[in-house]
């Protein structure tokens, strides 16, 4: 049972338009300079497409969450940003 269940206002899946999550993303600090976001969410399986499909090595791929341990999202970082 969610810690939030017993409030009456509580919404277990709320919704955030694509428009948003791109804008919040642009503003995010990467983990590393010349890294950039490939996904905010179900690293699980872009890990695996990140390395099987992309060539890119898993030591190479930063994993960071956003929100929280229990409700947040673990985004995927990979290289590929500016260089300055």
């Amino acid at each position: 049972m969610s810690d939030y269940e017993h409030m009456r206002n509580y919404i277990d899946d709320g919704y955030l338009c694509d428009g948003v999550i791109w804008e919040m993303r642009d503003k995010l600090e990467p983990p590393m300079k010349g890294y950039v976001m490939f996904s905010s969410s179900g690293w699980e399986e872009n890990v695996e497409h990140l390395v099987e499909h992309m060539g890119i090595a898993e030591e190479d791929i930063f994993l960071v969450r956003y929100g929280g341990e229990e409700y947040g999202y673990v985004s995927c970082w990979i290289p590929g940003g500016d260089e300055e």
